[in-house]
Parts: structure tokens; C-alpha cells; sequence
């Protein structure tokens, strides 16, 4: 079914009123017309008069997003682009892992740091707090030898974060 009318199924809202002009420029109403084009048939003008939005619907009462912007371009702000956020979270995980392996190069004993390893396993569970490392690490270390393999500090380090967490 196509079209507007008292039986169609198109909402009153989708439907307009305006008046036809016949092509000697004179207006004659022929109904209400739907957004689409089509005359609404079976509508009398009087029908129709109460579906048109008065002006107050019509014209919003503030434009606060225009205001907001207009506000922020003369602060001169620019918000940061998502590639720019992206770049900003991945140098500051990189930051925190160079600073565990910093951590771990001045505090266990060289023959046993697997630099590689280190990295990978910072790469699959890190970031890790640099001040927590610390704490946690030095924790570890006064009980524990200098010597152990890095991933047994790393893991007790990742168990500790995870049950401080929970």
C-alpha cells in the first residue's frame, strides 16, 4: 500500500500539508501531502491541520552542541585523534616495560636475565607498574637468591599484581 491516507499505515508525523499550485500559479488545496509526494486521499484540509508540527516544534530551542564547539575552536582545544591515543597508549606500555627491564637488569644477577624472554613476557602480560615491580621485586629478592630465572620473579610478580587486584 503506498501513500498516505486514514487507512495507511504511514504515521501522521512522515506526512505535510502544503498546497498544490496548479500551473496557473493560483493555489488550490488538493490534501495533505506525504514527505514522498503522494496526496494523502481521503484527508480534508481541517483533518490535515492538526498533523502539521506548530513553529515551536519546528525550531529547537538551543543549539548546544554548536555552542560547545564553537566554545572549544576559540580555547583553541583539539582533541586528540584515535591514532594519536593509540600511539600515546603504546609508547606508555613500552615506557613501563623498559622500566621493569631497567629494573630487572640493576637488580638480578646478569648471568641469569634472558633479555628476550623478559620482553615476551612483559609483550603477553604486561604493562606492569614500575612502582609495584619495585616494591614487589625487592620483596622477592629478600627472600629469594639473585639467581633464579627471570620468569620465575615475573610470575610471582604477575601473582602478586593479580591477587592485589582481586
Amino acid at each position: 500500500m503506498s501513500g498516505c491516507g486514514p487507512s495507511s499505515r504511514v504515521a501522521a508525523s512522515r506526512c505535510v500539508t502544503t498546497p498544490k499550485l496548479s500551473t496557473s500559479s493560483r493555489s488550490t488545496f488538493q490534501g495533505p501531502v506525504c514527505r514522498t509526494g503522494s496526496v494523502i486521499r481521503g484527508a480534508t484540509q481541517s483533518q490535515t491541520a492538526a498533523t502539521q508540527p506548530t513553529v515551536s516544534e519546528e525550531q529547537p530551542g538551543a543549539d548546544w552542541l554548536a555552542h560547545l564547539t564553537e566554545k572549544r575552536q576559540q580555547e583553541g582545544f583539539a582533541e586528540p585523534t584515535p591514532k594519536q591515543l593509540k600511539d600515546a597508549a603504546k609508547q606508555k606500555r613500552h615506557d613501563a616495560n623498559e622500566a621493569v627491564v631497567a629494573l630487572f637488569l640493576e637488580n638480578v644477577e646478569p648471568a641469569v636475565i634472558n633479555e628476550a624472554a623478559l620482553r615476551s613476557y612483559l609483550g603477553r602480560y604486561g604493562p606492569f607498574d614500575p612502582e609495584r615491580v619495585t616494591a614487589i621485586l625487592d620483596r622477592i629478592l629478600e627472600s629469594t637468591p639473585k639467581d633464579l630465572h627471570v620468569e620465575v620473579y615475573l610470575d610471582a610478580i604477575r601473582k602478586q599484581i593479580e591477587g592485589d587486584a582481586s
